[in-house]
């Protein structure tokens, strides 16, 4: 009587059947994390700017402005996209910046960029400048959690010939994949 070992060594597949054996075990060591922990070596503001690393559009709900706004820039605020870049992936400086669809708040040049506005303060990762663009040159990122932030940004700059809704705006962002 042959035992069942001695046939498994005889069989002709035995060397394929050991290697799938041999892959299934090794790819189950637990070594792909599919959820990773931050790296240690990243500051609040690296990190940050990382996950802004992207495009942005504006949720048609997460809108509120002041109460004598006109509908003309209300609804551009309802179609506004940004674009934030790094200036490169190992130090994640702030970089390009880029919006679209709301002119009367953020008319960006060509070479716009972003940056902290409190530099010396290595973990306030909420307020932003804004370079080569007008008349909103800054805002505050009042909420984030990866995949949707609020902004809030005053603006007190004329619109259709009349000043427009003097006072504080939020906008809610949605990333883009």
């Amino acid at each position: 009587m042959t035992s069942m070992l001695s046939r498994i060594f005889h069989y002709r597949y035995f060397s394929l059947a050991a290697l799938v054996a041999l892959t299934v075990l090794v790819s189950c060591d637990g070594g792909d994390d599919p959820d990773p922990t931050p790296d240690a070596s990243l500051s609040a503001k690296q990190e940050r700017a990382q996950a802004l690393v992207g495009t942005w559009e504006s949720s048609d709900n997460g809108i509120d402005v002041p109460d004598d706004t006109e509908d003309g820039p209300r609804q551009e605020l309802e179609a506004i996209t940004m674009t934030f870049g790094v200036n490169n992936n190992t130090d994640l400086a702030p970089g390009s910046f880029s919006a679209s669809g709301a002119d009367t708040y953020f008319n960006a040049g060509s070479n716009a960029t972003w940056a902290w506005a409190n530099v010396t303060d290595s973990t306030n990762v909420s307020d932003v400048t804004l370079n080569t663009v007008a008349p909103v040159a800054a805002f505050t990122i009042s909420s984030f959690n990866g995949n949707t932030m609020t902004i809030t940004f005053d603006f007190e700059g004329a619109s259709t010939g009349r000043l427009a809704g003097i006072g504080e705006y939020t906008v809610q962002m949605t990333k883009q994949q």
